[in-house]
């Protein structure tokens, strides 16, 4: 039996002002948390898993991933998956011919590289999730952002930044691509209190009903916070936070908001690690008790990683060493 650690469970509500013109960056919520009696503590842990691209781009990965959720889900814990695709997207885009753009890292969403995300996140990722989970037991549903208005957001507006290939600032219009400013979790708690995996590709809507191109860490992080998620798990093919970006052994197993913070400053990790620390960071201060970094591809990583959190990973937590979340072991039936 594997031992999941929770905390207590948090109202997250998310509203938006329309009196007000708000950045689409900045995001009013109103968190309300309360420790409940010790009887609510058994209550069954709910989890938000973001299941990258690398990791589902290989069959057996993904299946064997599909069965340790199916485990979890099975003794109790109350899930909901979010996944992007963005290998999956780049070679369908350089089949069709289509040139990918990338600034710093982050992709230029034309309109006709966003045909080919809808066809790949909402069709073919989502469906092979889906059906990966029914294999072994546990009954999904695919949708997306735009599915139950779960997600609200708006078009990025044209960004002025430092193109680190070329070093010249530029004006970039990332075209199709949103950022957040609203979330309703109604339907997807509906469907993980009722026994079902919600399963959520990165895509969303603003009110006139353009489809936009939202990056899978933030969905992730944002649907963790309003749920009042006890964890986020983000499986990549990263092994977590490493001292040395080369050497798996420099692992980080555990790490507090302050320390994670000492690392950025002290420029100890790599660009790439520091936007995922950025989003624990602002996760756990939505009220989150621990974001886990970890690579999707080990053998029941989030097994082990659930039960003994930093055993396969880098646990952060906004808690310092003298304060630990209560461990219980999940049993059948949910709360």
């Amino acid at each position: 039996m594997y031992c999941i650690l929770i905390h207590y469970d948090r109202k997250i509500i998310h509203y938006r002002d329309r009196e007000t013109n708000w950045p689409p960056t900045v995001r009013r919520t109103m968190i309300e948390s309360t420790a409940k009696p010790k009887t609510a503590a058994r209550a069954a842990p709910r989890f938000v898993v973001k299941l990258g691209g690398r990791p589902l781009a290989d069959s057996r990965v993904l299946d064997a991933l599909a069965g340790d959720l199916a485990v979890l889900h099975a003794r109790g814990a109350r899930l909901t998956v979010v996944h992007g695709g963005g290998p999956q997207l780049s070679r369908l885009s350089d089949r069709m011919g289509i040139r990918t753009r990338k600034i710093n890292g982050r992709r230029v969403t034309c309109a006709e590289t966003l045909r080919l995300a809808k066809m790949v996140f909402a069709g073919e990722i989502s469906t092979d999730v889906v059906a990966a989970l029914r294999r072994h037991g546990a009954h999904a549903v695919g949708l997306t952002g735009v599915d139950g208005g779960v997600i609200s957001a708006v078009r990025r507006s044209p960004v002025e930044m430092t193109n680190r290939e070329t070093g010249r600032v530029e004006v970039v219009d990332f075209q199709h691509v949103g950022d957040i400013y609203g979330v309703d979790a109604t339907m997807l708690r509906l469907l993980a209190d009722n026994g079902f995996i919600p399963v959520v590709a990165s895509l969303a809507a603003d009110d006139a009903g353009e489809v936009l191109n939202i990056n899978a860490d933030t969905v992730a992080a944002d649907l963790a916070i309003a749920l009042g998620a006890d964890r986020l798990f983000m499986m990549s093919d990263v092994p977590g936070v490493l001292r040395d970006v080369g050497d798996p052994a420099t692992r980080i197993p555990e790490l507090t908001v302050d320390g994670a913070r000492e690392l950025i400053r002290g420029g100890v990790v790599g660009d790439g690690m520091i936007p995922k620390l950025d989003g624990a960071l602002r996760t756990l201060e939505g009220g989150v008790a621990a974001v886990h970094l970890m690579d999707g591809r080990a053998p029941h990583a989030i097994l082990d990683e659930a039960a003994a959190p930093g055993s396969h990973g880098t646990t952060i937590t906004a808690l310092d060493g003298g304060s630990r979340p209560e461990a219980v072991c999940v049993t059948e039936g949910r709360a």
